[in-house]
Protein backbone atom coordinates (compact mmCIF):
# COMPACT_ATOMS: atom_id res chain seq x y z
CA UNK A 1 0.00 0.00 0.00
CA UNK A 2 1.05 3.51 -0.47
CA UNK A 3 1.53 5.86 2.36
CA UNK A 4 -1.33 8.24 1.57
CA UNK A 5 -3.49 4.91 0.65
CA UNK A 6 -2.08 4.41 4.62
CA UNK A 7 -3.01 7.54 6.18
CA UNK A 8 -6.34 7.64 4.20
CA UNK A 9 -7.69 4.27 5.62
CA UNK A 10 -6.71 5.27 9.52
CA UNK A 11 -8.24 8.38 9.06
CA UNK A 12 -11.62 6.67 8.05
CA UNK A 13 -11.25 3.72 10.79
CA UNK A 14 -10.88 6.85 13.68
CA UNK A 15 -13.82 8.36 11.54
CA UNK A 16 -16.03 4.78 12.02
CA UNK A 17 -15.34 4.55 15.16
CA UNK A 18 -15.65 7.43 16.81
CA UNK A 19 -19.07 7.94 14.79
CA UNK A 20 -19.70 4.39 16.41
CA UNK A 21 -18.92 5.80 19.90
CA UNK A 22 -21.43 8.98 19.24
CA UNK A 23 -24.19 7.10 18.34
CA UNK A 24 -23.88 4.90 21.38
CA UNK A 25 -23.33 7.59 23.97
CA UNK A 26 -26.37 9.83 21.81
CA UNK A 27 -28.44 6.70 22.07
CA UNK A 28 -27.99 5.95 25.61
CA UNK A 29 -28.52 10.08 26.46
CA UNK A 30 -31.65 9.96 24.89
CA UNK A 31 -32.96 7.13 26.34
CA UNK A 32 -32.19 8.47 30.26
CA UNK A 33 -32.80 12.29 29.70
CA UNK A 34 -35.69 11.90 26.72
CA UNK A 35 -37.78 8.84 26.86
CA UNK A 36 -37.39 7.62 30.84
CA UNK A 37 -38.90 11.31 32.22
CA UNK A 38 -42.48 11.13 29.70
CA UNK A 39 -42.65 7.21 30.86
CA UNK A 40 -45.05 6.87 27.73
CA UNK A 41 -45.88 3.51 28.63
CA UNK A 42 -43.37 2.18 26.46
CA UNK A 43 -41.25 -0.82 27.21
CA UNK A 44 -37.99 1.30 27.95
CA UNK A 45 -35.61 -1.78 28.59
CA UNK A 46 -36.41 -2.87 24.90
CA UNK A 47 -35.53 0.75 23.47
CA UNK A 48 -32.00 -0.02 25.60
CA UNK A 49 -31.61 -3.63 24.30
CA UNK A 50 -32.13 -1.80 21.09
CA UNK A 51 -29.23 0.73 21.18
CA UNK A 52 -26.94 -1.88 22.45
CA UNK A 53 -27.24 -4.45 19.91
CA UNK A 54 -26.62 -1.66 17.45
CA UNK A 55 -23.89 -0.19 19.13
CA UNK A 56 -22.05 -3.82 19.48
CA UNK A 57 -22.84 -4.45 15.86
CA UNK A 58 -21.16 -1.32 14.89
CA UNK A 59 -18.45 -2.28 16.90
CA UNK A 60 -17.87 -5.41 15.18
CA UNK A 61 -18.10 -3.78 12.13
CA UNK A 62 -15.33 -1.44 12.56
CA UNK A 63 -12.94 -4.41 14.15
CA UNK A 64 -14.01 -6.43 11.01
CA UNK A 65 -12.70 -3.55 8.89
CA UNK A 66 -9.67 -3.10 11.38
CA UNK A 67 -8.85 -6.77 10.80
CA UNK A 68 -9.13 -6.17 6.77
CA UNK A 69 -7.66 -3.38 6.64
CA UNK A 70 -4.23 -4.55 7.94
CA UNK A 71 -4.40 -7.58 5.74
CA UNK A 72 -4.17 -5.08 2.83
CA UNK A 73 -1.62 -3.53 4.80
CA UNK A 74 0.76 -6.38 5.18
CA UNK A 75 -0.52 -8.56 1.97
CA UNK A 76 1.53 -5.60 -0.18
CA UNK A 77 5.28 -5.85 1.67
Amino acid sequence: MKLWQKITGIVILVFLSYTAFSVWIDGMVDMKYIVEPYDAKLPIDNFYSIVTRVSVVLCVSILFNIILFVCLWRKRK
